[in-house]
């Protein structure tokens, strides 16, 4: 019963209903939209990476989210009923990072990312955890130093 009472499972079995009402019950379901995309966070290259897929510089892309589009991105995507990851090349290289994702988390977001790990001293870990970051991916990757 108290899994009920998190938003995240609410809104989950909410999308699970709306697909059973406009799709019927099939296997797999198909839920009435999609739960999960990524919000390719920041662009800034750290490092090179070889199987890199992201078209990243050394500095931030021209037309990356300033601080204010990014809560109003994280405002369409509580509106259209999805969680994003916070991924891109590096998030935690953004100067307002924290301040994005804890507007996420106070949005009762599940909030994870996605990182290459080498920025997370205990002092991070710890913002991170108070920034209501719940989750977070280490990526492991053939690097070569810029």
């Amino acid at each position: 019963m108290e899994s009920l009472r998190n938003p995240i499972v609410k809104r989950g079995i909410a999308y699970v209903l709306k697909g059973i009402g406009y799709y019927g019950v099939q296997r797999p379901q198909t839920t009435a939209c999609s739960i999960s995309r990524n919000l390719e966070f920041h662009k800034t290259m750290q490092f090179e990476i070889k199987h890199c897929y992201e078209n990243a510089e050394q500095k931030p892309a021209s037309d990356e989210l300033t601080t204010e589009e990014a809560k109003k991105a994280i405002d369409d995507f509580e509106s259209a009923g999805v969680i994003p990851p916070f991924s891109g090349e590096e998030p935690l290289t953004r100067k307002d990072f924290f301040e994005v994702v804890k507007y996420a988390a106070d949005k009762e977001f599940y909030v994870s990312i996605a990182s290459n790990g080498t920025l997370i001293t205990k002092i991070t870990a710890q913002k991170m955890k108070g920034s209501g970051i719940q989750y977070i991916k280490i990526s492991l990757n053939v690097l070569k130093l810029i």
